[in-house]
């Protein structure tokens, strides 16, 4: 922030000043209060900026003393930091003789927004600082995900227009109102990611909630709801004797359906005759699905094919070995 004030006294009356109306640009507002006091009528000029309607209300006030005749004048700067800002450490130079000239200077503390104050006694030119707002969006990926997975975190902050840049800070995610493990964190080129494998079974409300900086308030993303499903259950072993199925394949385009497979020996040393091919998944050591068809196993080296048409239009199929064997597997449509 800088800030360049110049008193010009008013010489025809060296015990007194003119009255004068200060204006802000652009569209702002000034509001200004002066008076005297004590022996030597010592001068006190306070100037009050309010900017211009739907922005955030900061109050700058610059206090300018003059003990007439003008020795060692004085200009102060003060924020009220009622209204989200915090005080402005700032350096004053200037000088005691007829001049008056004076500079302030101090930090940035938010966007653009160039004022200008204009008094027939002094001018201050400036920049007033007005955090600006952002939104915050998330992602989760993938989602649904199984307990256990990886699950990758990804949130976006943005300035929201007209203002321009790009926030820093840090982005706390969370799961509902538990803070999860790895934040915050810290935002590269406006983004904070979190890879996390700590989400239970069920569902979760996500947020990302974005801390803020000196150029950008805080902002916190919609939530987003997280699936994770249960890891699927083991596959059960063969019964005593009992071959074992593979599924190689499991592809449907349409009504057509083709899988194919290869069986192991039973304890007897040879291949089981046939497979039926059911729809749905195993339960157990069954196919309880709507069966689909029946298709034999070679007897050379236990293969097995299955190529038609079907209306269940599955998207799990269970095999079933006469030789007591059980195996599922999902179908890849095409």
């Amino acid at each position: 922030m800088l800030l360049y004030a110049r008193h010009r006294p008013d010489r025809r009356n060296r015990r007194g000043h003119r009255e004068s109306r200060p204006r802000l640009r652009p569209r702002g507002r000034l509001r200004r209060r002066y008076g005297y006091s004590g022996r030597r009528r010592r001068r006190s000029d306070r100037v009050r900026a309010l900017p211009p309607p739907g922005h955030q209300r900061p109050h700058c006030r610059l206090d300018l003393h003059d003990d007439v005749p003008v020795r060692y004048p004085v200009l102060r700067s003060r924020w009220d930091g009622n209204h989200q800002f915090h005080a402005i450490a700032h350096g004053i130079t200037g000088s005691p003789f007829n001049t008056n000239f004076f500079r302030l200077s101090g930090p940035n503390v938010g966007g653009p927004g160039v004022n200008t104050v204009e008094t027939n006694l002094f001018n201050v030119t400036g920049k007033i600082f007005v955090k600006a707002a952002t939104s915050t969006s998330l992602t989760s990926t993938p989602n649904p995900s199984t307990v256990g997975q990886a699950v990758t975190l990804r949130a976006t902050v943005s300035p929201a227009p007209p203002a321009t840049g790009v926030p820093t800070g840090t982005v706390t995610f969370r799961d509902g109102a538990a803070t999860i493990a790895g934040s915050p964190v810290t935002l590269v080129n406006g983004v904070a990611t979190l890879v996390t494998s700590a989400l239970a079974t069920g569902s979760h409300s996500l947020t990302a909630v974005y801390s803020g900086d000196d150029d950008f308030l805080a902002s916190t993303s919609a939530a987003v709801t997280q699936v994770v499903n249960a890891a699927p259950a083991p596959a059960p072993p063969p019964a005593a004797g009992a071959d074992t199925v593979s599924i190689g394949r499991a592809e449907r385009a349409g009504t057509q359906l083709r899988v194919e497979g290869t069986n192991s020996r039973t304890s007897a040393g040879n291949f089981a005759a046939s497979v039926e091919i059911h729809n749905g998944g195993a339960v157990g050591t069954t196919c309880p699905g709507a069966l689909i068809a029946t298709t034999a196993v070679s007897a050379a080296d236990g293969r097995w094919a299955f190529r038609g048409n079907t209306n269940l239009a599955p998207t799990t199929v269970c095999v079933k070995s006469a030789g007591g064997g059980v195996a599922s597997r999902a179908v890849v449509i095409k």
